[in-house]
């Protein structure tokens, strides 16, 4: 169970899926048969409540209690769904927590897993502004709020707009567009991969429109809309210094039938309420670096902040012989020390051939390997290299092994990188069960220092360099 004192310095990373924008936070469950595993729940503002997928959780063997509650669900189009009500328990950096979510069954909209992890459900709103939390584009991470109305002026913000009317009247945070003299509501929706807005809208509030698309499907839980691509130019609302200003944008749309969000009048005093017409999605919000802080429930981008690139968990792969694009900068991998009891550095790889492993940076080992258990499963990623090396094994008894080769990538750069093949490795693989993931190898020292990796156990990130930097005296080695 989550306390105060545990959700104080709550942090996580967050992370994308190419071609959709919606963040994603790896979470830690256990199974009926006792087994510990790793699953994605979506972090999604424009969901009040969590969503738990019935269908993959029965399939996944996860452990929850059902209730005798059921809830009413809205999705796209206005379409209402009533789900019951379960309560699940889940662990997310490090604290566990004990939460009700709707059981729905029907997924299929919602891919099904990003490399090897399954994708479980969502987090929803209610649940952040319970446990008063921030998701943060900035640096791409979900953590506790770290502001108050004290500490957080308005001047020194490039953009800000409080949530707290709209949670209240909507049930998600909206943000203000003024279109031809008119204000508008559209909602900030992190679990949207783009932005969208009803054809009613455009016409009516004379949006500046055109076509650049064609016809496609937009998904959403339970159901799936016809739209088309346009672009369309707007003024965003803000509060700065002074007067509410208006800033203009153009970006790429969605269009939809209907509005994503119809409102009920609850009382007369609610005449002048618009239904919400359009979605600001997560690719919008994180090339901003916006925060949406639903602690102190504001959205804000602060005038020093940078929007860092999300840690892409599923790009395009790459045709063995392909380079990637040359970056401009040293670009980083974060890894998860802090996951693990050991406080060993892991990363996943998420790139070429071979995303989805799980490799251990080693600094006491000068060479790369890999094992034997994880090697059976993708050899034909791998080509041989002449020759055998004599190195001491993990209990220091010296053994033979063979080298391969393979190319990985890592942060849009690529590399033929040479393998140790360690067949003794019962130590990893029972290391393996403890962590709750496979292990399938080593990077090495020697690797580390001749492409000038760095290792920061303060950000606990492997920072990259764009440019090889090989010393002299390591070419002899």
């Amino acid at each position: 169970m989550k306390n105060n004192n545990e959700m104080k310095d709550f942090k996580v990373r967050m992370y994308r899926v190419e071609g959709d924008l919606a963040p994603f936070v790896e979470i830690g469950y256990v199974t009926k048969d006792g087994q510990e595993q790793l699953g994605l729940m979506v972090l999604d503002s424009g969901s009040c409540q969590n969503v738990l997928f019935g269908t993959r959780a029965e399939k996944l063997g996860l452990v929850y209690e059902k209730t005798e509650e059921t809830v009413t669900i809205c999705t796209l189009g206005n379409k209402h769904t009533e789900t019951s009500v379960v309560n699940y328990a889940f662990i997310m950096g490090g604290v566990e927590f004990h939460e009700p979510f709707c059981f729905n069954e029907n997924e299929e909209h919602i891919p099904s897993r990003v490399g090897d992890l399954p994708i479980i459900g969502i987090i929803g709103n209610i649940f952040m502004q319970q446990n008063n939390l921030a998701i943060d584009y900035s640096d791409h991470t979900l953590h506790t709020s770290n502001v108050s109305p004290e500490n957080l002026p308005i001047s020194d913000c490039d953009f800000f707009f409080p949530m707290e009317i709209g949670l209240k009247h909507y049930g998600v945070p909206v943000l203000t567009i003024r279109q031809n003299g008119e204000d508008i509501a559209v909602m900030a929706d992190t679990g949207s991969s783009c932005n969208t807005m009803a054809l009613p809208a455009i016409t009516e509030y004379g949006f500046d429109c055109q076509e650049i698309g064609k016809e496609e499907l937009i998904s959403e839980l339970n159901s799936s809309v016809e739209s088309k691509e346009v672009k369309l130019k707007f003024n965003l609302r803000t509060l700065t210094e002074g007067e509410p200003q208006e800033v203009p944008f153009e970006n790429s749309f969605l269009t939809f039938p209907n509005y994503p969000l119809a409102y009920e009048k609850k009382s007369s005093e609610d005449t002048d309420k618009q239904p919400v017409v359009g979605i600001i999605g997560s690719p919008f919000m994180a090339a901003q670096g916006w925060v949406l802080d639903f602690g102190v429930k504001y959205i804000y981008k602060r005038k020093a902040a940078k929007p860092v690139e999300m840690i892409a968990r599923v790009p395009s792969r790459m045709a063995k012989g392909q380079t990637s694009t040359p970056v401009k900068e040293s670009k980083s991998i974060h890894f998860f020390a802090d996951a693990t009891e050991k406080g060993l550095p892991f990363i996943r790889i998420n790139e070429g051939d071979f995303e989805g492993l799980v490799m251990l940076i080693d600094t006491g080992a000068n060479d790369n390997s890999i094992f034997g258990f994880a090697y059976r499963q993708i050899e034909e990623l791998f080509e041989p290299i002449e020759g055998q090396r004599n190195v001491y094994g993990i209990n220091g008894n010296p053994i033979v092994v063979n080298c391969i080769r393979g190319r990985f990538s890592f942060c849009g750069k690529e590399y033929e990188m040479n393998f140790l093949l360690n067949e003794e490795d019962s130590a990893f693989i029972q290391l393996s069960q403890e962590m709750g993931f496979p292990i399938s190898g080593i990077i090495g020292t020697k690797f580390l220092a001749e492409h000038g990796w760095m290792l920061d156990f303060g950000k606990q990130e492997v920072v990259i360099p764009t440019v090889n930097i090989i010393p002299k005296e390591l070419e002899k080695i």
